[in-house]
């Protein structure tokens, strides 16, 4: 007699009717709101590079492609440094978070969903169903608002490390080099002095703070994971945002699962927010496969598996609930193996084929450290393969001479036309190369004068990178920031909504 029989449907049909908001509507069993207790996932979580190593995964590769490699190299290299603590801010790319469909905001489809469940009625089979997420560029409705507000402006990136002693005052003295440096590259006096307050206890929010203000105010802050090369500034008709939106391209929303024979501990990492977690199972007479001899053995043995049947059920209903709560991209595992080839048993076979197993248990054996770090990797080895695989398709589309393009020129003019898609970006600090804007963000040009001929007044001069970033999320398109190796030449391309002419 299989699971199915003995204890009903599996856990993406055991889904109850009752709603919690919290979720976004996803259908859950019936459980307090009390039950969600907000906690970090662990404290001192830090996004690590991956190793060499590979990942068990039901869905892992043994020979990664050389692009993905690369990809994985340029992370390395982007979050190499001492480690940091996770209490970071990170936002969503998609304003809303939706995962039912287009953002009520900008209407970009944010995913797809899977074929509904035939053994279910119409809507409880959609209810049930787990949002199939392909995010391979990051939106940013907000940052557009920032990148195309007046100028001059003034964008920081203060390195805040939180380890050191007196981290306050390490922090207020390296401000105070920066700031006297940006004084004398003629920034204005207001939007220095609008950044001051938010520097002494930046340190407590992230190993970065990054600010772009202006003289009526701040209009952006955000605290980064890991720190740009060395803290720097800029006064500038353009804000810097490449270095924000690369941190959000690394935001995996993510659910790790610690399981035993009696439940299992939930954590789960959205966009931003807190961390949630949660408590399942708990069934535990009897919890052993105990022998007390005679006719009854058979019996307890019996219920003893039945026990961590019903406790894996209840464990796969609560990572289904969670998952769909956050567009979870990664469910993450760890635990006794009798218990975790249960819980896959129970699980839809949409989140099944986003089950990464790592080492470690549920037990507080010290082992703690090590789980961090697996599930980093975990996390690390999502981003890599979503960079390969957006440069596999720039690739492809560039063979065919269809819908991309390569290069400066030719993405400038993508750009112009609001043809971009998703916009490739190499962001090299070195590089000084510059382009034309005007006061909407898709008239751009290599020229002065090509922007002239467009009907744009007053064209103004800023850095190329800027440019095309400021005029892609004023278009709604997306943004990848990638490597040198694979990448677009002079570290710009873009991927279209249409055919290049």
């Amino acid at each position: 007699m299989n699971r199915e029989t003995k204890h009903g449907p599996r856990a993406d049909e055991q889904l109850g009717h009752e709603t919690d908001p919290m979720l976004k509507g996803s259908p859950v069993p019936s459980h307090s709101r009390e039950d969600m207790q907000q906690e970090t996932l662990w404290e001192e979580y830090s996004p690590a590079p991956a190793p060499d190593g590979v990942m068990r995964s039901d869905v892992a590769r043994t020979d990664p492609d050389p692009m993905e490699a690369d990809a994985r190299a340029e992370l390395d290299r982007s979050l190499a440094g001492p480690e940091y603590p996770a209490r970071w801010r990170a936002w969503s790319g998609c304003p809303t978070g939706s995962p039912t469909g287009p953002s009520a905001r900008c209407g970009t489809p944010c995913d797809t969903r899977p074929a509904p469940d035939p053994r279910l009625p119409k809507e409880e089979s959609m209810r049930s169903s787990i949002p199939t997420l392909h995010p391979l560029a990051v939106h940013a409705p907000d940052l557009a608002q920032v990148a195309g507000a007046e100028a001059p402006v003034l964008t920081v990136y203060l390195e805040t490390e939180a380890t050191a002693d007196n981290a306050s005052q390490h922090t207020e003295k390296r401000w105070r080099s920066l700031r006297q440096s940006l004084t004398d590259q003629g920034a204005g006096a207001e939007a220095l002095a609008h950044v001051d307050p938010l520097v002494r206890d930046a340190h407590l929010h992230g190993p970065c703070l990054a600010v772009v203000a202006g003289p009526e105010g701040v209009r952006h802050v955000e605290h980064g994971p890991w720190p740009v090369a060395h803290s720097a500034g800029w006064w500038a008709p353009l804000p810097r945002l490449a270095p924000i939106l690369e941190w959000r391209q690394t935001v995996v929303p993510h659910v790790v699962v610690l399981a035993d024979r009696r439940g299992a501990d939930l954590f789960a990492t959205g966009y931003g927010g807190p961390q949630l977690h949660r408590e399942a199972g708990g069934g535990e007479d009897p919890i052993r496969k105990s022998a007390p001899g005679g006719w009854s053995q058979r019996r307890y043995q019996q219920r003893a598996e039945n026990t961590w049947e019903h406790n894996a059920d209840d464990v796969a209903r609560q990572v289904v609930r969670l998952a769909h709560g956050i567009d979870a991209r990664l469910v993450i595992v760890a635990g006794d193996v009798r218990a975790l080839q249960l819980l896959r048993e129970s699980l839809p076979r949409e989140l099944i084929e986003r089950v990464v197993e790592v080492a470690g248990g549920r037990a507080a054996d010290g082992s703690e450290h090590e789980r961090i770090e697996a599930v980093a990797r975990a996390v690390s080895e999502v981003v890599a393969r979503e960079t390969a695989a957006v440069l596999e398709r720039f690739r492809e589309e560039r063979g065919q001479h269809d819908k991309a393009v390569d290069g400066a020129a030719a993405t400038l003019d993508a750009l112009a036309r609001g043809q971009v898609e998703i916009l490739l970006l190499r962001d090299d600090p070195e590089n000084e190369s510059t382009a034309w804007f005007g006061s909407d963000p898709a008239p751009v040009a290599a020229t002065a004068k090509d922007l002239s001929d467009m009907g744009v007044e007053h064209p103004q001069e800023a850095r190329l990178a800027d440019v095309a970033v400021r005029a892609a999320l004023g278009s709604g398109a997306g943004v990848r920031i990638v490597p040198e190796a694979g990448g677009p030449r002079h570290g710009l391309g873009a991927l279209l909504r249409w055919s290049a002419p």
